[in-house]
């Protein structure tokens, strides 16, 4: 417990995602019981929209409430003299709205070709079990493997490296932890194309799913709380409708878009090696999220782009996963007509 307590301490955002994950999820199982309740007592049967919209209402707000449970009081902006309009606030919602449809399109286009729920579902699974794994992995251990590597390697080693170690993380945790879901269920291992798909739609869609709503949970806290808002976010410049500013909101759902295709490539490609027994198919998934992720983790550790101010740098390196994503969408097609083949 007391590691617990240390653990929140000193990474305060790792632990409010975590809770923000297990609130979303428990609310999530919570609503499909009381769901799969009503359809069996009144013998009703919710169509597959309306079920994904009764779900999601109750996730966006609660994740809204535990975010602004847990949010702190930025003394930055206590201090601050900018007074801020709740109604300029309202174009903020577009990246977390964005991202939702981002989730919700390839979810409904995959049941409506006819694939299985349960697939959809396990999907959703893998990803919550190998993004938590990842994430009580990385703040029990990143600091101390990123300072080992800084500290005992020559600087131009130390840093490819530090990236090739991101990357690593989670070729590590969500191709692994895909490959074991395929090998302990039966409906994967004998899926059709159409799910083996699903499988991939619901592993990306929930996560784009999740921070869509983290995104609109955010910017609530913000117009409950506009004094909570972070300095450099109350900046004159970051409240004007400019073409820039209006850009820098599509980057989210463009992003999610991006790795929803990952995440079905690399999906498909596990699949395909556990039913044709060709498990080089797994390690090309593993390098190709290996390499994907790397390329993040150069982002943030060498162009420290989590605080760059720069639109055109934000939509240079968001151009990288834009490439990547056509590359996975090329590797699907092709995959689809071995498949069929």
């Amino acid at each position: 417990m007391n590691k617990i307590k240390k653990l929140a301490l000193k990474y305060p955002e790792f632990m409010k995602f975590i809770v923000m994950v297990m609130v979303v999820t428990i609310v999530a199982a919570l609503v499909s019981l009381l769901i799969r309740f009503l359809e069996n007592t009144f013998n009703l049967e919710v169509d597959r929209l309306v079920r994904i919209l009764i779900i999601g209402l109750p996730v966006i707000i609660a994740s809204f409430i535990v975010n602004v449970k847990l949010a702190k009081k930025s003394t930055d902006g206590e201090k601050s003299d900018i007074k801020i309009s709740r109604l300029s606030l309202l174009p903020g919602m577009i990246p977390g709205i964005g991202m939702l449809a981002v989730a919700a399109a390839p979810t409904l286009w995959i049941l409506n070709l006819g694939a299985e729920w349960s697939v959809v579902t396990l999907g959703i699974f893998a990803w919550i079990v190998s993004v938590a794994l990842k994430f009580v992995f990385a703040g029990l251990f990143n600091e101390r493997i990123l300072n080992f590597l800084k500290s005992k390697l020559p600087s131009k080693l130390a840093r490819p490296f530090s990236w090739t170690y991101i990357g690593l993380l989670t070729g590590v945790f969500e191709c692994g932890i895909a490959l074991a879901f395929v090998l302990k269920f039966d409906i994967l291992y004998q899926a059709t194309w159409i799910d083996i798909l699903a499988f991939g739609i619901g592993f990306g869609a929930f996560e784009a799913f999740a921070l869509g709503a983290a995104a609109l949970a955010q910017i609530g806290q913000w117009i409950v709380r506009p004094e909570s808002i972070p300095e450099k976010y109350r900046k004159e410049e970051y409240r004007k409708f400019t073409v820039s500013n209006l850009s820098m909101l599509l980057l989210g759902p463009v992003e999610r878009a991006s790795a929803i295709c990952f995440h079905v490539f690399s999906n498909v490609l596990i699949i395909l090696a556990v039913q044709q027994n060709f498990y080089l198919l797994f390690w090309l998934s593993f390098g190709f999220k290996t390499l994907v992720d790397g390329v993040a983790g150069w982002m943030i550790l060498e162009k420290d782009i989590k605080s760059s101010t720069n639109i055109a740098q934000w939509w240079a390196y968001q151009a990288i996963f834009m490439i990547d994503a056509l590359v996975s969408i090329i590797g699907i097609i092709l995959l689809q007509k071995i498949w069929y083949s």
